[in-house]
């Protein structure tokens, strides 16, 4: 009996501990993600890109984007078990890259505090033809848009017009032609052609369009060629005031 009672008692004595701890135990916190470190930017001029590389929580989704509010992605990546992360960046003809690291919880959408990254230099060589051939290879073709590698470099202010859904969703076709007019088409999601703009190419090659899109009237300015060939053309174009890359190949 004597047994019964003391087992009795220290059960009693267990539970109300338990209760106890359970009361003052604080509440588990997350942990909160770290700004990634280390960070270096190795150029390769020769092979036309750059490599950032730094370390961060391990196994974690890590981002490179523009600099600013209205900064688009650059890049996406991971980091590995140890924490370390490599990530290319191709270098862009007459356009210094700015740009900041994060890593992103993809299950809370949270992200780290941004650390910034060495600006990461213009292309030296530039386009290594001359005027009168960029003008030729313009005017050879039809060019028919790439969504799939047009991306968004800096979103423009306002969100009307959305320029960056004329970049990045439209199906579009550009033809320069030899007399300075610029004929432009979309296909999806709307049907509009314009026969009535212009261009003009200067002596640094720099491009300038006037146009008129489903929108309304379109001035793409400062477009620095990124890339020219028989098949493909990319573009580096201000519109408003964002900044955006066209990718074009030949229709």
């Amino acid at each position: 009996m004597r047994w019964f009672s003391f087992s009795i008692v220290m059960a009693a004595l267990f539970f109300m501990s338990s209760c106890k701890k359970e009361e003052t135990d604080p509440l588990p916190v997350d942990k909160p993600l770290v700004a990634p470190t280390g960070i270096q930017v190795t150029v390769a001029q020769n092979e036309n890109r750059a490599v950032v590389t730094g370390k961060a929580d391990a196994n974690t989704t890590i981002q490179l984007k523009y600099k600013g509010s209205r900064g688009g992605v650059a890049a996406v990546g991971k980091t590995d078990a140890q924490g370390n992360f490599s990530l290319t960046i191709p270098l862009l003809n007459g356009y210094v890259q700015q740009l900041v690291a994060f890593t992103v919880d993809t299950e809370s959408d949270k992200t780290s505090p941004e650390a910034t990254v060495a600006d990461i230099p213009a292309r030296n060589d530039g386009i290594a033809i001359s005027n009168a051939e960029v003008k030729q290879l313009l005017e050879a073709n039809r060019w028919q848009s790439d969504q799939n590698n047009s991306r968004l470099i800096i979103k423009q202010t306002s969100p009307t017009p959305p320029y960056d859904m004329f970049v990045l969703t439209a199906q579009k076709y550009f033809e320069f032609k030899t007399s300075g007019a610029f004929y432009f088409a979309v296909t999806s999601p709307l049907q509009f052609a314009d026969d009535k703009g212009t261009w003009t190419i200067n002596e640094e090659k720099i491009l300038n369009i006037k146009t008129t899109i489903p929108l309304g009237p379109m001035e793409m300015k400062n477009i620095r060629i990124q890339e020219i060939n028989s098949n493909s053309l990319v573009l580096l174009a201000e519109i408003a005031d964002g900044l955006f890359i066209i990718s074009l190949n030949k229709a």
